[in-house]
């Protein structure tokens, strides 16, 4: 595949071309016909590709997010400690609240800004948003300003 480019062959031998595919492309690999002499070439490829698979190790990588809900009261008058309270007695597995803050919003409404961390296998955004709308007495909206993921 490599050696139709004309660019490449002014810039790469074959030698370096044919190793640069095996190495990363083992799509390769299987495609070519195989020598039937073994060179030092292919010796260097079988340590190579031996060393390369005792370093693999498999990660068990947990995926977690960063979200933000901006957490609106019905007026005023809505007590903001205790909403804030409210919200964080909600617990799921794989759900950390972190910090918080009172932000202007409107007519001497203050909206309530919200950081958590979730693992997004065990659950997701729209389970705490249902429960946090279950508020109702304190919770007039929440918007989701932004998603990040770690």
């Amino acid at each position: 595949m490599a050696e139709n480019l004309i660019h490449i062959n002014n810039w790469f031998s074959k030698y370096e071309i044919d190793r640069a595919e095996q190495l990363h492309y083992s799509v390769f690999d299987t495609l070519k016909s195989t020598p039937t002499t073994t060179t030092s070439y292919d010796l260097d490829n079988e340590k190579i590709k031996k060393t390369n698979t005792s370093i693999i190790v498999p990660l068990n990588l947990v995926v977690r997010s960063t979200i933000n809900f901006d957490i609106k009261p019905w007026d005023e008058d809505t007590d903001i400690d205790a909403m804030e309270q409210a919200v964080r007695s909600i617990k799921f597995d794989g759900l950390v609240w972190g910090q918080s803050k009172r932000v202007p919003y409107a007519f001497g409404i203050v909206k309530l800004q919200m950081t958590c961390v979730i693992e997004d296998d065990k659950i997701a955004t729209d389970l705490i948003e249902d429960k946090i709308y279950e508020l109702d007495q304190y919770v007039q909206s929440v918007d989701i300003p932004c998603i990040h993921r770690i």
